[in-house]
């Protein structure tokens, strides 16, 4: 893939007062994402209360950003 279709996730969760962040791209081991999004469900599913959040970038030099 080129930078024009580069897809880039990551997510984030505070524990222990510590910020922990997990990252996935298409451009790096695409066989990841399953990974990467199990650990995104078990974060969501295991009933985390604090404070989380979610980055999905898209396109070239990651010019469009939405952050949850």
């Amino acid at each position: 893939m080129n930078n024009i279709e580069e897809l880039w996730l990551e997510f984030g969760y505070l524990e222990d007062n510590d910020w922990h962040e997990m990252l996935w791209y298409n451009e790096g081991r695409p066989e990841e994402i399953t990974y990467f999004m199990n650990e995104l469900n078990e974060r969501i599913k295991g009933g985390r209360t604090g404070p989380m959040y979610f980055k999905a970038r898209y396109g070239k030099d990651n010019q469009t950003e939405i952050v949850l």
